[in-house]
């Protein structure tokens, strides 16, 4: 499946920042259980936002997992 910008693979990544911020504000709350994200897709050679979109994924899975 490829990445493009009119599919929600933006909002996806956004709601995941979301989910990691509210736990690392308020570790405290027992409501929020334990989630894996799993994202796959390509990007085409010359579609550079859906390169940088599959970077912020990347960023993001980095920055989450060495916490």
């Amino acid at each position: 499946k490829r990445i493009h910008q009119y599919k929600r693979s933006i909002l996806f990544i956004l709601y995941i920042i979301y989910r990691y911020n509210r736990i690392r504000q308020h570790p405290e709350d027992g409501d929020l259980l334990p989630r894996t994200f799993i994202i796959g897709g390509k990007a085409a050679k010359a579609y550079y936002i859906a390169k940088l979109t599959i970077k912020l994924i990347n960023s993001v899975a980095d920055v989450i997992n060495n916490d």
